[in-house]
């Protein structure tokens, strides 16, 4: 917001300053802060910032957002939940879940289903015992029916170590 010699406020006088959020933002969800810079002709306050938060929630909220595991040792089959979460007014249907690549784990349901607002569903994740040491990376991938967003990716990271002697 910019208006280069005004626009004036006189003194004891006030004003009105509107922001918006634009209507898409993509992908992102959590915190959007945004800082207004005003150019005052005050000599002790020449310039004043307002600060905005805005939370931006997804639509098919994941909960957690990703799924990272550290200091798992060979052998082990750690089990983790997401809470997957129709954040629309109207359903979703989540018509397949996945797990990539192939043999990093298992889930329940398998099957999709259909979320109405507000509901929720529990999604298991089992990962294999067979991962090999070090970094692993995987990735879930719900199918939905909406055409804004007929796939939604959850990264997977499961770093495994060495058993301690």
């Amino acid at each position: 917001m910019s208006a280069p010699g005004g626009p004036l406020v006189k003194p004891g006088a006030s004003r009105i300053i509107t922001a918006e959020l634009a209507k898409s933002t993509g992908t992102y969800e959590g915190a959007l802060k945004k800082v207004i810079g005003i150019e005052t002709n005050d000599p002790q306050t020449p310039l004043v910032s307002l600060t905005i938060t805005a939370y931006v929630y997804a639509p098919l909220q994941v909960e957690p957002h990703s799924l990272l595991l550290d200091a798992i040792t060979p052998g082990t089959a750690p089990r983790k939940e997401l809470l997957i979460r129709n954040r629309r007014k109207e359903p979703i249907a989540i018509t397949r879940i996945e797990i990539f690549p192939i043999g990093f784990g298992t889930l329940s349901p398998q099957k999709g289903s259909v979320l109405k607002p507000g509901q929720a569903l529990k999604l298991a994740v089992t990962l294999s015992p067979t991962l090999p040491l070090g970094p692993n990376y995987g990735r879930i991938i719900l199918h939905t029916d909406w055409q804004a967003l007929p796939e939604k990716a959850i990264p997977i990271r499961v770093h495994v170590v060495p058993a301690k002697r």
